[in-house]
């Protein structure tokens, strides 16, 4: 008779091993743990939901389970941050990291829930312990003591190069700012340019009158030096028959008319045109029209 004995065998191997190597100072220690794999790795070394409400602690049991909430929300952070720091974003993880957030958020979902409840008289407090979710503090010591070094050294990575880009920005963002005011401020102080020669122009004008000449002699300096001498922004070429002008009349908005004595030079910021004009003198008023040339639009007509 024949005995046939199957034996079946199901054998797990968990391999744990430490493997140290000493070279007079330096040691150098590599440990592995054989565990269901995650995608990324990474995950493996996340803190559980299990202890961090064994090990985060409070000056009481609702500071306690504040802090538990605050820590919770600011895990669902940090996997959000590696994430980034590999090209994805909150709508781009991997079903391994979609899972772990969901446990994290359940987990403060339960866990805040009674604190609201306990604090819906007392606001004050509430309000305070909300501030553990944005506690960096509160979080590096979990990292610290819950986290794998690996872990740490990875999200100080990537938290120092998330700083390092936001003061960049801010800086961009600053010398972009003071360029802008820089070309504003070149940019009045042009429009300020004719309004500031047409004020010396008037000045001019008005003590060249008050000195007893008449207008005639004021614009066209005809009379002897006295004209002239009153107004050294007039040329001292010689001017066409009749009353001509020389100087600027300018707006802020950027409309401004440049007289010389045969003809005017409009702008109208960045259009130009010339054209030519007339005076008509009449009592303690001077009536200046533009007038166009026979060419299309405006153009330069020379007064006989």
């Amino acid at each position: 008779m024949k005995t046939q004995i199957t034996v079946f065998a199901t054998v797990s191997i968990i391999a744990l091993f430490a493997v140290a190597i000493d070279h007079g100072r330096d040691v150098f220690v590599v440990s592995a743990t054989a565990a269901q794999a995650t995608n990324p790795p990474y995950l493996s070394q996340m803190p559980t939901v299990e202890r961090v409400m064994r090990e985060v602690k409070g000056s009481d049991p609702i500071d306690a389970a504040a802090r538990q909430a605050g820590v919770f929300w600011q895990l669902r952070e940090v996997i959000d941050a590696l994430a980034r720091s590999q090209g994805r974003n909150q709508f781009r993880l991997t079903p391994d990291e979609q899972a772990l957030k969901q446990k994290y958020y359940v987990a403060y979902y339960q866990v805040w829930q009674p604190v609201e409840k306990a604090l819906a008289q007392d606001r004050p407090r509430l309000f305070k312990l909300q501030g553990y979710t944005v506690d960096r503090d509160l979080l590096g010591d979990v990292l610290e003591r819950l986290g794998s070094p690996a872990l740490r050294a990875e999200y100080s990575r990537v938290r120092g190069d998330s700083v390092a880009r936001a003061q960049s920005q801010v800086q961009a963002q600053q010398q972009a700012a003071k360029q802008e005011q820089e070309r504003w401020k070149t940019q009045d102080q042009e429009l300020m340019k004719p309004q500031q020669q047409q004020s010396g122009i008037s000045r001019q004008l008005a003590r060249c009158l008050a000195a007893g000449r008449s207008q005639e002699q004021c614009f066209t300096g005809k009379g002897g030096q006295g004209g002239l001498g009153m107004m050294p922004l007039f040329s001292n070429e010689s001017a066409p028959p009749g009353i001509s002008l020389t100087g600027a009349y300018s707006l802020p908005s950027g409309f401004s008319i440049w007289f010389y004595p045969e003809y005017a030079h409009i702008t109208c910021k960045d259009v130009k045109a010339d054209a030519g004009y007339t005076i008509d003198v009449k009592e303690n008023q001077v009536l200046v029209r533009l007038v166009p040339s026979k060419t299309i639009g405006l153009g330069v007509k020379l007064r006989k």
